[in-house]
């Protein structure tokens, strides 16, 4: 990464198609995208993954069984990132995990239970927010 700006792989027979088309392309052989747009890819990666696991797990994170556990929505997110950051920290992650993803996951989910519930925890802030 050079200056704020990230370059992404371009076959040598696109770079020249690309720079015809007004698209800056780096010496080293890549598209130059700005802080911006790769800002917008991350945060549309994590919305997708957000929004795939909740249809895969059926909202459990805003809305659990509570089989077991009787905590509210906040506090069971609160207990995953602690979960995960004691793996973080222990050097114990699983491999295969993405584990910013995840916590940044976590967050979105937290801040979300959080603007929209009237629990103890989300109360503690008196308007919602995170």
């Amino acid at each position: 990464m050079v200056l704020g700006v990230r370059t992404l792989a371009v076959p040598p027979q696109e770079r020249a198609t690309a720079s015809t088309q007004g698209v800056r392309y780096c010496p080293f052989g890549g598209v130059v995208t700005s802080t911006a747009d790769r800002i917008t890819e991350v945060c549309d990666e994590l919305r997708d993954m957000l929004i795939a696991k909740n249809r895969a797990y059926g909202d459990s994170a805003t809305d659990p069984v509570r089989i077991f556990s009787k905590a509210d929505p906040q506090e069971q997110i609160l207990v995953r990132l602690d979960d995960k950051l004691s793996r973080v920290a222990r050097g114990s992650e699983y491999s295969g995990d993405d584990t910013i993803m995840d916590l940044l996951g976590y967050l979105v989910l937290l801040r979300v239970t959080r603007t929209t519930s009237t629990s103890p925890v989300a109360l503690a802030h008196g308007d919602g927010r995170v």
